[in-house]
């Protein structure tokens, strides 16, 4: 199989080096439909059994090579040297790893998510190509909505927390994450619409988007999207109008409720008998377990790290372990998983990531176009919400974390051509 994926890879860049005139065209139009190829793979990748080439799979092969071939325009200053810097000394603890396969293939999976910012600070920061973005990431929405409804017409896949209520077909309840970005999105995606029938599609698609992640469950995708509409609202300039937005989706949900009612009420009762209390509080618990890895071990160990991204390797002896998080599990929590995975260290240079671009994010000044002022608006949201869905482990889905710093790329590079423009005219 990886033979086949070189001859693949080797043939792609014989015929983009071929065609360099119609080249950067090809590609940006590649990176701008990363929304709707991450959502096919993740409705699909589960219906293809284990050792065959996967829509996952070769999602992450397509993705590695288009960043590989973009490289050249990534120039390497503020956040995007910590990225690397962080990436890097991950590639140095990959062989220390008694799973070392496992350790780069989910290793893959943080490369290419946390390398989209660059890709879209310094190639989509334009207005065309946002819309172009913003309409494959409703695209995007839509696919993962109508596998859906199939799904509940076949009964395919899984039906988690409550049987034969809700079948997610060839995906899994981590599709939320994508829905529930695209909702914190539409501040930035409805203005540029200027077609009526289009922006009445795209609501309506963010309606469905919002009543399907409500019936699936995912609390953590439920939480984003009410923290990502508090960040927005508390920071826009338009807080009436988004405070009456928000209170219109009340509305249509509470008005719509009778056709999706009795589904979420029975789901909910059986998500609120699935788990103990000590699952409950697992995350909490698996907290604890990490920090006394931590003091109990070398301090080599906890500078560093063990088994990379790896943890069911190292915890499988590990019966209170097991009892938390069930046997053959990860670690559920992005920070847990970096801090005993990569140590303090690790953590560290993690952390510089984000407080960089928390630094990115208030500098940018404020603009008086409608547009940029609710980009600055929205990428908080974005930030924030990432911060929250890492509390749920959401460190190796590319779907989600890819599109988030993507588009955190993009509106950041927007600004801050926005303002060397206003620089160059004074």
């Amino acid at each position: 199989m990886e033979l086949l994926y070189f001859f693949i890879g080797f043939f792609i860049l014989v015929i983009i080096q071929i065609m360099p005139t119609i080249k950067d065209r090809i590609l940006i139009q590649m990176l701008v439909a990363v929304p709707l190829i991450n959502a096919v793979a993740d409705v699909t990748t589960n219906f293809i059994p284990d050792g065959y080439l996967t829509g996952g799979a070769f999602r992450a092969f397509l993705l590695l090579l288009l960043l590989i071939v973009l490289s050249g325009n990534i120039k390497y200053r503020r956040t995007t040297i910590f990225i690397f810097i962080f990436l890097l000394y991950l590639v140095f603890l990959i062989p220390l790893s008694s799973n070392s396969s496992h350790s780069f293939n989910e290793f893959l999976k943080v490369f290419i998510s946390l390398l989209m910012f660059p890709l879209g600070f310094y190639l989509l920061s334009d207005k065309i190509l946002i819309k172009r973005l913003n309409c494959f990431l409703m695209l995007g929405a839509g696919v993962i909505i109508i596998q859906i409804i199939i799904s509940q017409i076949f009964k395919l896949g899984v039906s988690e927390y409550l049987e034969d209520s809700l079948y997610l077909g060839g995906g899994l309840v981590q599709v939320t994450y994508t829905l529930a970005l695209f909702v914190i999105m539409s501040p930035i995606i409805i203005p540029l619409i200027k077609n009526k029938k289009e922006k009445y599609l795209y609501l309506i698609i963010i309606m469905l988007s919002t009543i399907v992640t409500l019936l699936i469950m995912r609390r953590i995708s439920i939480i984003a999207i009410i923290v990502g509409y508090v960040v927005y609202l508390f920071l826009s300039y338009h807080k009436f109008s988004v405070l009456k937005y928000g209170l219109l989706t009340v509305l249509i949900l509470a008005v719509t409720y009778p056709f999706y009612g009795n589904l979420f009420e029975t789901r909910l009762q059986a998500r609120k008998k699935e788990f103990s209390p000590i699952v409950e509080s697992g995350r909490l618990i698996e907290t604890f377990l990490v920090i006394n890895e931590i003091n109990e071990h070398s301090i080599s160990q906890a500078l560093f790290g063990a088994d990379l991204f790896s943890s069911h390797t190292y915890f499988k002896n590990n019966r209170n372990y097991f009892l938390i998080l069930g046997r053959g599990r990860q670690l559920h929590v992005d920070y847990n998983i970096i801090l005993h995975g990569a140590g303090i260290i690790g953590m560290f240079l993690y952390i510089l990531i984000y407080l960089n671009l928390f630094m990115e994010g208030i500098k940018k000044k404020k603009r008086n176009t409608y547009l940029h002022r609710e980009m600055k608006a929205v990428f908080w949201s974005i930030y924030t919400v990432t911060l929250i869905m890492s509390l749920s482990g959401s460190i190796s889905s590319i779907g989600f974390r890819s599109v988030a710093f993507l588009y955190m790329g993009t509106i950041l590079g927007t600004l801050n051509n926005r303002e060397n423009e206003s620089s160059r005219s004074l």
